[in-house]
């Protein structure tokens, strides 16, 4: 259906009832939200409204659609409407305004800088003042196709990056939404996207109000390193961030750099852990909510709901921080602990409470009846989950068997039952990619078949995905000429045994190595990191010109109260970021995405 020209950014926001929700969703937001991550939000609500609040009057804002949601991450549309909002437009329906002021909230690309011309070519805002914020950064490019416009650049009164970089996700890791960066560098080799994330870490460095120490791993880590630190040396800007004062609670010192590429393996295995299954089912979205089909959710006999009925459904409460990072062995003893506490709270004995006790029972009731509903849900969703885990259990020992027994030289039997059964496409890929890393490369005759099976089950779109894989090494000929990766291959043989990544015996229910999110394998990235970190980077690459930065800084302040930034160039996953939750010295886990087995294979091949 078609978009109407002026929408309403939250559409509960007009309503008592859509006040009410929100309220009670910002105290759940904060419940379970690490100091750092809490902060950076607050800094870019700061920003966005100190943004709004240097123009004066009545506002309209011009959007390119995309950026709806990202900005409705930091503020409603109530809150824009108590900064001087009065409207809100869609880029592409060019509807006029009488409004004295327009921003134009635009995307980085060529095509949205192209609708903006447009619309000021066509849309005649005679007595209104037009502001362009590119988010979350600007584009030399897009700036200078304005400027070529000189009847159009001369409505300006303003073009300028509003740097609302840095998307919160769950309450303990943030990420710029940049899920094609390795699809982009290893297909399209499009390099600006390293130049992206350097912005992002320069930004983030002014939030923090000082360099950071930087330790790299990996060439993607170390060229953004190098563009963070000539950013410093050029420390000038006219971006709104500039003028803020730094974030309060923001206390880091040190900031980690690594590649995905180093293991792309984790990408590729299922995860076990609650918050990293629902992404990897259902696919976690922005402003962290769940979208499923009604009926699977309600129950598939419930006949009076439309099949096509989708149901939305936000997880970011106390109970899902409680449980986000167990393994799903451990959610069924969790949720009874939590089922317990919920009773004994809501079914305390009236009659022998005093007056102040009962007042602040009352008081207290839709708390408890909202996580009782939120509880409700949460066991509907590990249900679900344990189904999906039965559904898929073939697979997960497939990937098991393909990790333990490496073999480069045979088709293996399960392997080529999946793709014959032509469910997946995706797992069919999946599969072979595990058994190429894990094997450091197939035969040729072992490669041909696949792609043979693969082309007889899915047809010629299929095969195409099968040699973007092999363009960006996920899957690979032993000792091929052709193909040949730009990034050098993970090898897992020896890294196997060298960061102990497949464990004899895994706790998972007091888990105290970070494999217990895999069940049986141990993130290559969060290994590193583990290792980085006892013997004090020793071995990392620092980028050029840091060590200025660092005695102007201070050597000695590192190891004083501050925590170590993480981020992972190419995306992270949840299973991943749980792992990372038990070092203690790590404050920020940040990414370029949040990946999961589906996306990052999606995002890979269907990049043109």
């Amino acid at each position: 259906s078609a978009v109407p020209a002026t929408v309403s950014l939250s559409p509960m926001a007009s309503t008592p009832t859509g006040v009410a929700t929100i309220a009670t969703h910002k105290v759940d937001v904060e419940e379970g939200w690490t100091s750092q991550v809490r902060a950076i939000r607050a800094y870019n609500r700061r920003l966005l409204f100190s943004t709004l609040d240097s123009i004066e009057g009545d506002k309209t804002i011009v959007w390119s659609e995309k950026l709806m949601q990202r900005v409705n991450v930091f503020a409603t549309g109530s809150e824009l409407k108590e900064h001087g909002v009065v409207a809100n437009h869609i880029l592409d329906k060019q509807h006029p305004t009488s409004s004295p002021s327009i921003l134009f909230f635009v995307e980085k690309s060529m095509t949205e800088a192209n609708k903006l011309i447009e619309y000021l070519g066509k849309v005649k805002n005679e007595h209104s003042f037009n502001h362009v914020f590119f988010i979350p950064d600007e584009w030399y490019a897009a700036r200078q196709k304005l400027k070529d416009q000189k009847n159009m650049w001369e409505k300006l009164e303003t073009v300028q990056s509003l740097p609302l970089s840095w998307l919160p996700s769950e309450g303990d890791v943030v990420s710029l939404e940049e899920p094609t960066l390795p699809s982009r560098l290893l297909l399209n080799g499009d390099w600006t996207v390293l130049h992206r994330c350097a912005c992002a870490l320069f930004e983030l460095e002014r939030m923090v109000g000082r360099p950071l120490a930087v330790h790299t791993k990996g060439k993607w880590s170390q060229d953004i390193a190098n563009m963070l630190v000539k950013m410093r040396d050029n420390n000038s800007s006219s971006d709104p961030s500039s003028s803020l004062p730094p974030a309060t609670g923001l206390n880091l010192t040190r900031l980690i750099l690594i590649d995905r590429w180093v293991d792309p393996l984790a990408a590729l295995i299922t995860p076990l852990t609650y918050a990293a299954m629902l992404d990897d089912v259902y696919g976690i979205r922005l402003k962290d909510s769940l979208k499923m089909r009604e009926r699977e959710f309600e129950g598939n006999d419930k006949q009076n709901i439309s099949p096509d009925t989708m149901k939305e459904m936000g997880v970011n409460d106390e109970i899902f921080h409680r449980l986000k990072h167990l393994h799903i062995a451990q959610l069924g003893r969790e949720m009874a602990d939590i089922l317990a506490d919920v009773r004994r709270d809501s079914e305390r004995n009236k009659e022998q409470m005093s007056l102040a006790e009962y007042q602040l029972f009352v008081r207290k009731l839709p708390l408890f009846i909202h996580r009782k509903s939120r509880l409700t849900q949460h066991m509907r969703l590990n249900e679900l989950l344990v189904d999906a885990m039965h559904d898929k259990y073939e697979e997960t020992l497939i990937e098991r068997e393909l990790l333990s027994s490496p073999s480069s030289d045979r088709v293996v039997p399960s392997v080529e039952e999946v793709i014959i059964h032509a469910d997946s496409l995706h797992s069919s890929l999946r599969l072979v990619a595990i058994q190429s890393i894990a094997a450091e490369g197939l035969k040729s005759t072992v490669l041909q078949t696949y792609r043979k099976m693969i082309f007889q089950s899915f047809g010629v779109d299929a095969l195409n995905k099968f040699v973007k894989m092999q363009k960006i090494g996920l899957i690979r000929e032993k000792a091929a000429s052709r193909f040949v990766p730009s990034y050098a291959p993970m090898l897992f043989s020896q890294q196997k045994k060298e960061y102990n990544l497949m464990p004899e015996e895994v706790e998972t229910i007091n888990p105290s190595d970070s494999a217990y999110a895999y069940n049986y394998y141990a993130s290559l990235v969060v290994r590193m990191i583990e290792e980085g970190e006892k013997i004090k980077w020793v071995g990392w690459s620092t980028p050029k010109g840091n060590t200025m930065s660092e005695r102007e800084t201070g050597e000695g302040r590192q190891d004083e109260n501050g925590t170590t930034a993480v981020f992972v160039v190419g995306g992270i996953t949840r299973a991943e970021v749980a792992g990372l939750r038990q070092m203690k010295s790590i404050g920020l886990i940040s990414s370029s995405s949040i990946v999961t087995r589906n996306n990052i294979i999606h995002s890979l091949t269907n990049i043109l």
